[in-house]
């Protein structure tokens, strides 16, 4: 029992230092941006409401299937502490910790303790978890009450009391209320419980569960469909340009990163050819033992004392497969009858618990040298991956950026971006309060961004056609994803007719994806 305890305390440690480490450095992603800047403006729950109750544009996270729950949270917590890099990042990492420890009680309650300890070790090294735990949106925030959901499932079946049931509703209804992605999770413990219906007949209500799951799609019913009708024109779903029809490579990329393949931003960087092969052998070792682990406890099978621990051993093994499977399976289907929403890992990352819960499983269900040597080989490797994941350069520095535009721009000059949405550089620029912003296009035909309507620093920035200018010179910051090339050169090449090819003086290109910074100056104004 102490050398357990020892074992928890040694992970947690390890875990949290991981996802603590380095919370501070640049904001490196533009979405970080729009979280700070959003959740820290002073009339964030007037907008939330205006967005949520009217028709027109609306903010990111809606597209994304997200809900107001983290964005009020966070809006109440940079009031108390502010919002630099680390203060904003700190409660993704905190509920990452947290985490850590609940896959601990779950792999315990589900199994026993040495499955629970491996399976927190490697929720603990996961570089995919790491990078959400370091990152401001509500992706830990969601596996955490994810895990929550699913503990106080299992523990409302066994006690099946009111107050069981009721933390039950409020951890699964607040996991929804973060991320509407997590609605597939009651659908996973509905078929469990139907599948294992001889089971707790005779334990639970019907009247109750029929009240509990209809409250809970009560809520959800209304939330699914105003998400939606917000994704919908002329009748019709809008497809996300950014998210492609998903392929068996979804599915193998997906794994690949719970197999901690390095993960940063919306690209994987590895920074040499040697952990390629690590990666991929490591990746395919867990799948195998997740298929392992999950195919040894759904044929569990025993009589006289063994029938109870193998049923046992059954139920955890099915709600695992469900929970690890449905979100994969209704989604990937969704998205070949309609429109794309499969691919992007974060909104699957909850099921990344149910994948290493069944590896740990799968290993301590192997029996001699060969549990040993797998034990040992995933607590090296994961060690490997932690190392690799912060020894990475390829971070796009946004602070970087904005400290050159602020050294050199000139007293006649304005900072611009190109507005498009999101308007990525926007929220960067704003952020790190780069003097002079405007939004400069081609013309009259473009599309308002949704935060530009928010005016989140209560000032909304001025709109510009090319022809309307009036600096003398002027610095451009474009972030290029595939899509926007063509809108893009047509901004930039009225910009050099108005200001002449020759005169610009500086183009630094950042050595970034799709990053460009363009410098024009007026001929005989330097």
């Amino acid at each position: 029992m102490k050398i357990t305890k020892i074992l928890l305390v040694l992970i947690l440690l390890l875990g949290s230092f991981l996802r603590i480490y380095q919370l501070n450095k640049e904001i490196f992603f533009r979405i970080e941006a729009f979280s700070i800047s959003y959740s820290n403006s002073s009339s964030m729950v007037s907008n939330t409401s205006r967005y949520w109750f009217s028709k027109g544009n609306f903010p990111i996270w809606f597209s994304e299937g997200h809900f107001p729950a983290y964005y009020l949270m966070m809006h109440c917590w940079m009031r108390l502490f502010g919002r630099g890099e680390f203060s904003a990042r700190f409660p993704s990492a905190l509920f990452g910790i947290i985490s850590i420890y609940l896959m601990y009680l779950l792999g315990r309650r589900l199994f026993e303790e040495k499955t629970a300890l491996l399976a927190g070790y490697l929720f603990a090294v996961s570089a995919v978890n790491i990078y959400y735990s370091q990152y401001t949106k509500p992706y830990s925030m969601v596996v955490c009450f994810v895990l929550l959901s699913f503990l106080s499932f299992l523990l409302a079946l066994e006690k099946n009391t009111r107050l069981t049931w009721l933390g039950y509703t409020f951890f699964t209804l607040f996991a929804i209320l973060l991320s509407g992605t997590t609605a597939l999770i009651v659908i996973c413990q509905i078929i469990f419980i139907a599948l294992l219906w001889p089971r707790y007949r005779g334990r639970v209500s019907p009247r109750r569960l029929i009240f509990i799951f209809g409250l809970i799609l009560l809520v959800c019913i209304p939330l699914l469909a105003r998400l939606i009708l917000l994704n919908m024109q002329n009748g019709h779903l809008l497809p996300f340009p950014w998210i492609p029809r998903p392929s068996l490579g979804t599915f193998i990329n997906i794994f690949s990163l719970f197999g901690n393949k390095i993960f940063v931003e919306w690209m994987v960087y590895i920074p040499n050819a040697n952990p390629v092969i690590v990666t991929n052998i490591f990746g395919v070792t867990l799948f195998l033992l997740c298929l392992f682990g999950a195919f040894t406890s759904l044929v569990a099978s025993g009589k006289g004392e063994e029938a109870d621990t193998k049923r046992k051993e059954y139920a955890s093994g099915l709600i695992l497969f469900l929970w690890l499977l449905l979100p994969f399976t209704i989604p990937f289907i969704f998205s070949r009858l309609f429109i794309p929403i499969f691919g992007p890992v974060r909104f699957v990352l909850y099921a990344s618990c149910a994948y290493y819960l069944l590896i740990s499983k799968g290993v301590m269900n192997l029996r001699g040298k060969a549990r040993i040597v797998l034990v040992v080989y995933i607590i090296l490797t994961g060690l490997f991956f932690a190392r690799d994941y912060y020894s990475l350069k390829e971070r796009t520095n946004w602070k970087e950026i904005c400290n050159y535009i602020k050294e050199n721009i000139k007293n006649d000059e304005k900072a611009a971006f190109i507005p498009y949405k999101t308007e990525p550089e926007y929220l960067v620029l704003s952020y790190y309060q780069v003097p002079s912003l405007v939004a400069v296009i081609a013309s009259d035909d473009f599309e308002k961004p949704a935060v530009m309507d928010l005016a989140i620093n209560n000032n909304p920035v001025k709109v510009y056609k090319v022809e309307e200018l009036d600096c003398k010179g002027l610095w451009l910051l474009t972030y290029t994803p595939p899509g926007l090339e063509k809108l893009h050169m047509a901004v930039i090449k009225k910009l050099q007719d108005k200001y002449g090819a020759v005169d610009i003086v500086a183009a630094k290109r950042f050595d970034f994806i799709a990053i460009t910074l363009y410098h024009f100056r007026v001929q005989g104004n330097n």
